[in-house]
């Protein structure tokens, strides 16, 4: 017989056996879950080579269709490639104002950037910096003198479009103004050339910087410099019909905006036309091609005579001058007092020689204003 003690001493160690076997169990559960975590769950993740592509899908619907690009004359990319730009480069490299940076030794010299022309007046139309900063500031000098000028180049008159809607605003090719411009030459800023056109750029530069000349109470006057006068630039206000000193004399003078010249567009219709022969295009050099268009078959610019009869005309006013003094041997103006007579048509004289085109931006103002002046001083 197991006494009592004994048996109740067994009946523990049965129940402790049981719970060692109860933790084991667990244990080994345990174990199994953190295999299937180390081993069976990465595996399921793991990539493996890449299945069979799948059969493709319907097509979509079609979207619906864009609004039409402007018209083609003037799309973007008419003027906007290589071959056109490329064309326009080559022109304005051969140009007076492409080649601005280069000091001209001949007839007539022209002194552009790099020749002292950084100067805060002069900048303005000598300079790619100087003509920015005006048509930005409307100032007709700068706020100080350029330390590394540059030449003219495209994006010296071409910045950014007003609007692209060219079919309604006009094509107004990017240019940096087009509006009416304040003469330099006049302090009533009312004085303003407007041809209506992108000529009105031109306008900016080649306009005369100083006015015709009054009297002091003597009556004279006093030319300032060799290099006194209208200052290179009169072509805008010869094709206008004013600027000039007008002395009252037996030939009359034409009204203002009176002759075809100017009512034609202004200057690019013959500086711009369609590029032949080195003329027209970005050269800015006349193209005897546009007078055809309303003078007919041309051999030259001296159409009806009219560049022969404005050369001999001003030769005459200049003989005149020498023999007033007012003229050097060479045809520079001598620095002077002078009765006012004579230094307007010296004036007239110089306005001429900038003009440089013997007649034919205005040959009815122009040969009013010599035949008169020679007149006075006869």
């Amino acid at each position: 017989m197991i006494k009592l003690s004994n048996w109740k001493q067994f009946h523990i160690n049965l129940n402790v056996l049981n719970y060692k076997r109860m933790k084991l169990k667990e244990i080994t559960k345990l174990l199994v879950v953190a295999a299937l975590v180390l081993f069976v769950i990465p595996a399921c993740v793991k990539e493996g080579p890449p299945g069979l592509d799948g059969a493709d899908g319907a097509d979509g619907a079609n979207g619906v269709d864009g609004i039409d690009g402007a018209d083609g004359e003037v799309a973007c990319i008419v003027c906007h490639n290589d071959d056109n730009m490329n064309e326009i480069k080559a022109q304005f490299a051969t140009s007076i104002h492409g080649t601005s940076m280069i000091q001209y030794t001949g007839q007539p010299t022209y002194i552009y950037a790099g020749a002292g022309e950084n100067r805060k007046a002069c900048a303005i139309c000598h300079t790619h910096e100087g003509f920015v900063e005006w048509q930005f500031t409307g100032r007709d000098t700068l706020t100080s003198a350029l330390a590394a000028p540059t030449h003219i180049t495209c994006e010296t008159c071409h910045s950014g479009h007003v609007s692209f809607d060219f079919e309604t605003d006009g094509q107004d090719y990017a240019l940096r103004a087009k509006g009416p411009v304040q003469l330099l030459m006049f302090d009533d800023p009312n004085r303003q050339i407007d041809f209506g056109t992108e000529s009105n750029l031109c306008v900016n530069c080649h306009q005369p910087r100083t006015s015709e000349p009054t009297p002091d109470d003597d009556g004279n006057y006093f030319i300032s410099s060799s290099h006194w006068g209208p200052h290179h630039g009169p072509q805008s206000t010869i094709l206008e019909g004013i600027g000039g000193y007008e002395v009252a004399g037996s030939t009359e003078y034409p009204g203002t905006k009176s002759h075809p010249h100017r009512n034609n567009a202004g200057c690019t219709t013959c500086h711009m036309y369609e590029f032949e022969s080195g003329e027209g295009g970005h050269t800015f050099e006349p193209s005897l091609a546009s007078c055809t268009q309303c003078h007919g078959e041309q051999d030259n610019f001296d159409v009806g005579g009219v560049q022969a009869e404005v050369e001999e005309l001003i030769h005459e006013l200049q003989v005149l001058l020498q023999s007033a003094g007012a003229v050097d041997a060479e045809g520079h103006l001598v620095k002077g007092t002078y009765p006012i007579g004579v230094a307007g048509a010296a004036y007239n004289y110089a306005m001429m020689e900038d003009d440089r085109s013997m007649g034919v931006h205005n040959p009815d103002y122009i040969k009013a204003l010599l035949k008169n002046s020679i007149e006075s001083l006869e």
